[in-house]
């Protein structure tokens, strides 16, 4: 990787996900063809997982082994497709988190200056 930056923790700030010279170029680029450009993140993405992969070999002393029996991580069983199904589960559990969290933060005004319970969660769920 060409830095250590921690790439998950910046998925909210796309600034810091990319240089401000890309920023800078892809803006002026923009603005010369008047239109949205298509920018390929398929180094973003790899970055992203080179980022995982090191976080995993640093909390298991190892990078992936294919042939590893995966039922010492917690899966029922020796199976690398359920493995991945638990952590996409998991997954879908954060993201769901990830909402909420930020709802809550777009309703921070609302919220300030409601102070009953039901009406907060009425305006929110749209009850």
């Amino acid at each position: 990787m060409d830095n250590d930056i921690p790439y998950l923790d910046l998925l909210c700030n796309v600034y810091k996900m990319h240089n401000k010279k890309e920023i800078k170029e892809t803006s002026n680029q923009q603005k010369k063809n008047n239109t949205v450009l298509s920018i390929d993140d398929n180094k973003e993405i790899m970055k992203l997982i080179e980022s995982r992969l090191k976080v995993g070999k640093n909390k298991y002393d190892h990078g992936v082994i294919v042939d590893e029996n995966v039922t010492k991580y917690g899966t029922i069983e020796n199976d690398w497709q359920l493995k991945s199904l638990e952590e996409i589960i998991d997954s879908l559990i954060y993201t769901s988190a990830s909402i909420i969290r930020y709802r809550r933060c777009l309703d921070k005004r609302y919220n300030d200056r409601v102070t009953n319970d039901d009406s907060v969660i009425k305006y929110r769920y749209k009850i």
